[in-house]
């Protein structure tokens, strides 16, 4: 998943979720570290990553739960 870094800015909560939870993905999927060259390449780390998960998913709840609490009919 190619990210343009300067593009980061504008990502929302659930857009930076998606990608937390594919990089946990390729954690579980045997990536978490890789060899080129001789040069060993560690990704971050699983736990940091499932904190990271939970700030991210009360944060797309709580802004879910505003536009949800709207009421249109008054």
């Amino acid at each position: 998943m190619a990210i343009d870094i300067n593009s980061l800015q504008s990502f929302t909560p659930s857009d930076m979720l998606k990608l937390v939870n594919h990089a946990i993905a390729q954690i579980l999927a045997g990536a978490q570290s890789y060899t080129i060259n001789g040069r060993q390449f560690s990704k971050a780390d699983i736990g940091e990553l499932r904190m990271w998960r939970q700030e991210l998913m009360l944060e797309v709840e709580s802004a879910g739960n505003d536009i949800a609490a709207v009421d249109f009919n008054r």
